[in-house]
């Protein structure tokens, strides 16, 4: 005899898509024309020019300030939003601007005490068009020696109407950012890490450009996403923690990437919309991992990573700690296993080989049109930190399985030997009855499976797979959004329909 659960599955598995799928503002911005001009070509390693945002996103129809330090007097600022655009990957929006208000800023003393904060006086007030499409956007800066750097930021939607909220995570992002010296991270940090780490300072050529920042993995998902027609839109996570009521405004709540630094504040908001029937997709791992605390009026990032250290409480430890009690699995149905690679294990088992990411049950309604069977599996997307069912979450589907990875260190509390990848997904019930659907990638990189954008420009080992995004496509479905521009490839199977009992 099937379970209740079983058959809240097969049923969502019978629907048949049932109508064509609007265009959106995803679909007119991408047939505008596309450029390359927003890739750095010469990038500012010595502070020959550079900036950072007022604040990190801004709404369709508002103002943002820029920052900018340069060693000389003359630079040019253009404006270009990030995307798919017929595999450009960007188009420009604004200039090239010449100004002539360059001026050699002072840098900031590296003092441990106190977070690095440059306090540049601004150099170029931004009035963003109501007419921009919501989307991550890239303020190239160029010097008259020709050095470039360059400041992102998100514009966000005026009155939110899509489907999809994409969740950039800009804290992850400055976690990492070691701009003058200090990151949250020791290795990152002579003389010892940061507790604090401020806004108000440019990103990192590394942060910019490595393995933890958008480059990364992020910008493959907003190219595949923006390529299939997907009606999103797009946020940072501080968005997240400062609305409580933007991801519940959208029928899916996306993750993506390393998306590993939260304020609880923002699992609240989070699970509040999960509550009021959103879904939630997390093409991620490692997430909401680290709690932070958001200081000096939001500009300020937070993370102690121990209760004895941190003056204020909640202590900024992990959320799975007891001073918190509210381990991830709880949310996403599996939670970060690996504490730390290094670079010659990141992916690959202990034969050398590409890890694989193995179909568990084919059977699955969420892999039809895929054409996978038992013996099929994904190489390279499993790294270079992953996830795994733990005890005490929900029951789930465990729908890929990577148990050949070779890991180089662990939690402390981690399990005997190395657990696996685990992508799965389930349905959370709420105490008012309202369903939400979850899956979770289990992955940092599931992305790197859909687009061949390579933040390391290595064509040559492409790892994108259609079946990975038939199957994406299905778990899209499967929370209400269908592509309006998919690919040929790409069959549309309708999996949204309530269930009813």
């Amino acid at each position: 005899m099937p379970t209740r659960r079983e058959m809240l599955f097969a049923l969502a598995a019978s629907a048949p898509l049932s109508a064509a799928i609007a265009p959106n503002p995803i679909v007119a911005e991408n047939r505008k024309p596309g450029t390359t001009r927003w890739r750095i070509r010469n990038l500012a390693l010595r502070h020959e020019i550079e900036g950072y945002p007022s604040i990190d996103s801004v709404e369709a129809g508002g103002s943002l300030g820029l920052h900018v330090r340069s060693h000389t007097r003359a630079w040019t600022l253009e404006i270009f939003r990030l995307g798919w655009y017929g595999g450009y990957g960007g188009r420009s929006v604004l200039g090239p601007i010449r100004l002539s208000n360059g001026e050699p800023a002072p840098l900031p003393r590296n003092d441990l005490n106190h977070p690095l904060r440059c306090a540049w006086p601004g150099s170029y007030q931004l009035e963003v068009p109501r007419e921009w499409t919501s989307g991550f956007y890239w303020a190239l800066l160029t010097s008259s020696s020709g050095h470039q750097s360059a400041i992102p930021f998100i514009v966000r939607e005026a009155a939110p109407s899509a489907h999809v909220l994409l969740q950039i995570p800009v804290t992850t992002y400055h976690a990492y950012n070691n701009w003058g010296g200090r990151s949250l991270y020791d290795f990152q940090s002579p003389g010892g890490r940061a507790f604090r780490v401020s806004f108000e300072r440019p990103y990192s050529p590394a942060s910019l450009t490595g393995d933890r920042g958008f480059f990364y993995c992020d910008f493959a998902l907003v190219r595949w996403m923006e390529s299939q027609g997907y009606s999103v839109a797009y946020c940072t996570n501080l968005d997240i923690h400062r609305q409580p009521a933007l991801a519940s405004q959208h029928q899916v709540f996306l993750s993506c990437g390393h998306d590993e630094y939260w304020s609880t504040q923002m699992m609240d908001h989070v699970e509040a919309a999960r509550a009021k029937g959103t879904h939630l997709l997390f093409l991620s791992a490692d997430t909401c991992h680290w709690v932070i605390r958001m200081e000096e009026n939001g500009l300020t990032e937070a993370c102690y990573k121990n209760g004895d250290l941190d003056p204020l409480k909640p202590a900024t430890v992990r959320f799975r700690d007891p001073e918190i009690g509210r381990p991830e699995v709880q949310l996403m149905g599996v939670q970060n296993e690996l504490h730390c690679v290094t670079p010659g294990s990141v992916g690959y088992g202990p034969d050398g080989k590409p890890a694989r990411y193995m179909v568990k049950d084919p059977s699955h309604f969420l892999f039809r049109g895929t054409g996978l069977t038992a013996k099929d599996g994904f190489e390279a997307i499993v790294g270079f930190e992953w996830d795994s069912v733990y005890p005490g979450g929900p029951k789930v589907d465990v729908l890929l399985e990577c148990a050949d990875i070779q890991a180089t260190c662990r939690y402390e509390d981690s399990q005997e030997g190395t657990m696996p990848a685990q992508a799965v997904a389930f349905e959370h019930e709420s105490r008012g009855g309202v369903r939400s659907r979850v899956f979770s990638s289990g992955t940092i990189r599931w992305s790197w499976g859909l687009d061949d954008f390579q933040f390391d420009g290595d064509k040559s080992r492409s790892r994108v797979d259609g079946r990975l995004a038939q199957f994406t496509a299905n778990i899209l479905s499967w929370m209400g959004t269908q592509p309006a521009t998919p690919a040929p490839s790409l069959s549309l199977n309708d999996f949204s329909k309530p269930v009813k009992e």
